[in-house]
């Protein structure tokens, strides 16, 4: 992905990167719209599977999104070498983006509501183009700025500090470093595109050892109850596995706009989610936050017409 403004880790276009000319089969932009709702189960999922040792839980995983990837690869008929990344560089940027992003949002969602921790990680495509801009990779128009400024007033809304209720900055940070995380990683992107598909596999199994190793170190394994066992599993399976597998079949094959306008709504997703089974409180405050930061990343991330 050349001259892209945002990626995921599964090196496929995310929203502002596709290329819109072809609305393809309905049936595959069906099955890439799977993919939004397989990333937004994310902050339930990691609900579900505490209290347990954080780098235990991402350890295991992680090592269940690659091992599914992989076996998808082989299904397919394709050598799992072309999971490999095409320069060191890319290795360590996507390394960084997956471990940051999934070991801060795991710690946010234990310290601040999972809601607010998944809306405040999205600011990652406008924490993307603030360092484009100061690194020079992007010359920043008027409508990023818009972004950026909405993004960040829709972030007041989410931590809402006008309460009196005392804020756990922590868990605040902690989100903002998830989305950091990955801004970075989309960061780098602009500068070295090679990809490789599914190499999403492979930052993940390198994490997963890194978290093996940190868990073995500082923490103390942790017997899982069948419902974190399940929660893990289904934690490996669909937003760190299969949810880039689908992603890429729809942009691949079926309406890449379309999918680009759905995946916005990821946020909203989790957030109504996580109201409906019972582990957030939905709040005028949030809903209007999430919006403002959507909205922001749509604006700032989509192509104008003069644009490639």
């Amino acid at each position: 992905m050349a001259t892209t403004d945002v990626v995921v880790f599964s090196s496929s276009p995310e929203p502002g990167t596709v290329d819109p000319g072809g609305r393809g089969q309905p049936a595959a932009t069906l099955i890439g719209s799977t993919s939004i709702f397989l990333w937004a189960v994310w902050p339930a999922l990691a609900v579900y599977s505490s209290p347990a040792p954080t780098f235990q839980i991402l350890a295991t995983g992680m090592t269940i999104g690659f091992l599914a990837l992989a076996a998808l690869r082989i299904g397919r008929g394709e050598p799992l070498s072309g999971m490999l990344p095409k320069s060191w560089g890319l290795l360590l940027a996507g390394v960084v983006g997956i471990l940051g992003t999934n070991t801060f949002n795991f710690i946010a969602v234990t310290r601040i509501s999972p809601a607010q921790a998944s809306v405040i990680a999205y600011l990652w495509p406008i924490i993307a183009l603030v360092l484009a801009g100061a690194l020079g990779l992007k010359r920043l128009q008027s409508k990023h700025y818009v972004a950026v400024v909405l993004g960040f007033v829709g972030a007041v809304f989410v931590i809402n500090p006008f309460t009196g209720m005392e804020l756990d900055f922590i868990g605040i940070l902690c989100a903002f470093l998830a989305g950091l995380s990955f801004a970075a990683y989309t960061t780098y992107r602009l500068v070295d595109s090679r990809s490789a598909s599914d190499a999403v596999g492979i930052y993940g199994l390198i994490s997963a050892i890194i978290c093996a190793a940190l868990h073995f170190g500082i923490e103390k394994t942790q017997s899982l109850n069948a419902t974190q066992i399940a929660a893990v599993v289904v934690l490996g399976l669909a937003p760190m596995g299969l949810a880039n597998a689908v992603w890429d079949y729809g942009v691949a094959r079926g309406d890449a706009r379309a999918l680009s306008v759905l995946a916005y709504g990821t946020p909203l997703v989790a957030t109504f989610l996580l109201v409906f089974l019972g582990l957030a409180d939905i709040t005028p405050t949030l809903i209007i936050g999430a919006l403002l930061i959507v909205g922001a990343a749509a604006i700032g991330t989509w192509p104008a017409r003069s644009e490639p």
